[in-house]
């Protein structure tokens, strides 16, 4: 009987000391010695082709690493990456990890100020006037798709545009300008609905059913509305407008149906 006793007793302390190896506690991370080297490479002329790379040592490796909390991955390189401040996260096999701060320099870029001169309705006697700033001269302006020119200057008419300035690094700037017409809702289109379209029996309030062009709110409302059928002949109903006052018309709802 004592000799069952001792067998019992010493095959549960072999099962009570596997169960105890197979236990695995946490790393304790905060002695932990990860040691990470960063290097970076610039960004150019504003575009998205910087790069920062590690090189750890310390620790438990081998590494993984994670850019501003995203994806987790095995390589050390980040690519494709514009001008910014970037925190990487490198974890250990231990599940230690640190956080190194890395910058990605703009390099080569620059900007430009736009000054817009607005054209007056149908006519191209606007103008676009670029300052490049902080780039490397000569500069060279391009608008649209036309072939870029040494002159600062364009003369357009209303509408919206791309503009690019390309410096001697050929570092390129683009920007959309909006180049207005000089139309004025209260001193050309108002007198123009007023005695063509907001008549008795028409836009006048009166009729529910139709819009009230006595309401400036209910004018700008149906401004694209106004500008086809006006456009078509389709109105006004009685009468009708010269080339000039559909032209008005047009340039003001194309100018966003101001109220000015």
């Amino acid at each position: 009987m004592m000799s069952f006793r001792i067998v019992v007793l010493i095959i549960s302390l072999l099962q009570f000391g596997c169960l105890y190896n197979a236990i695995e506690y946490p790393a304790e991370c905060s002695a932990s010695d990860i040691v990470a080297q960063v290097t970076t490479s610039d960004a150019t002329c504003g575009l998205a082709d910087g790069s920062i790379e590690l090189v750890v040592t310390g620790g438990s490796p081998p590494y993984s690493f994670r850019l501003d909390g995203g994806a987790v991955q095995n390589s050390a390189f980040f690519t494709d990456l514009a001008a910014g401040s970037y925190t990487v996260t490198v974890f250990d096999n231990l599940g230690c990890s640190i956080d190194v701060s890395a910058s990605v320099i703009n390099t080569g870029g620059f900007s430009a100020t736009i000054q817009v001169e607005n054209a007056d309705c149908e006519s191209s006697n606007g103008k676009i006037i670029v300052t490049a700033e902080n780039g490397i001269g000569p500069y060279q302006y391009q608008l649209g798709s036309n072939n870029p020119q040494s002159n600062p200057e364009f003369v357009v008419g209303q509408g919206s545009y791309q503009v690019y300035t390309i410096d001697a690094n050929g570092c390129t700037y683009s920007t959309q300008v909006n180049v207005s017409s000089n139309t004025s809702y209260a001193s050309d289109v108002q007198p123009i609905i007023m005695n063509s379209c907001s008549v008795i029996g028409c836009h006048d309030g009166s009729r529910p059913a139709r819009a009230n062009f006595t309401n400036f709110s209910e004018v700008q409302a149906n401004a694209s509305m106004i500008k086809s059928r006006t456009q078509s002949g389709d109105m006004p109903r009685n009468g009708s407008l010269t080339a000039q006052q559909i032209a008005i018309i047009a340039c003001w709802v194309d100018d966003g149906a101001k109220d000015n």
